[in-house]
């Protein structure tokens, strides 16, 4: 059996294989012999790693080019009927998705809903929607305690009122004070 090489070694050929002309050191820098132990050049890595990015790009916009050209000349090989049935699908989609949208507003409104958490009903039909609709608002409802106290609609302050007194009755319309005022009563 052979002994392991050590990895000292290994590494040292890797990046013999790896590197190329353009990319590998300055010839002024001389190369320390290798004592087992050697730093690692980052500044060499580093234009290595950022040499290989442009490279990939330059690839990638090249076949970005390529694949839109593609795209080009199957969309000029498709024929009336083929354009016409992705246009219709493409149209049933959106008004799917816009009844979707339209039931969820309706059961929010009919369920009072918030604005905010209407995105929580999801999608589906119009009966799926308005059970989740009815569901969340059950628990908004359960969740939120009732008030503490129970002050009536129209509590105005009333001068006359002494401490242990009830309120004097007051108007309900102001059109019926000017109306009593102007003998019309």
């Amino acid at each position: 059996m052979s002994e392991p090489t050590p990895a000292v070694d290994v590494e040292q050929m890797l990046a013999e294989a790896v590197s190329t002309p353009e990319l590998s050191a300055p010839e002024s820098q001389a190369q320390e012999p290798d004592t087992g132990t050697a730093p690692k050049d980052w500044q060499a890595e580093a234009t290595k790693w950022k040499s290989l990015a442009r490279k990939h790009e330059s690839t990638a916009k090249t076949h970005a080019d390529a694949a839109k050209r593609l795209a080009e000349i199957e969309d000029a090989q498709k024929t009336e009927q083929q354009r016409l049935q992705e246009q219709a699908t493409a149209a049933e989609q959106r008004a799917t998705k816009l009844q979707a949208a339209n039931a969820r507003l309706l059961a929010a409104a009919t369920y009072g809903i918030p604005a905010d958490l209407i995105d929580l009903l999801g999608d589906g039909d119009e009966e799926q929607i308005n059970e989740r609709a009815r569901l969340l608002a059950e628990r908004l409802a359960a969740a939120v305690p009732p008030p503490a106290s129970t002050a009536p609609v129209n509590s105005r302050p009333v001068e006359s009122l002494k401490p242990g007194a009830a309120p004097a009755a007051s108007e309900p319309d102001p059109d019926a004070w000017l109306r009593r005022m102007a003998g019309r009563t």
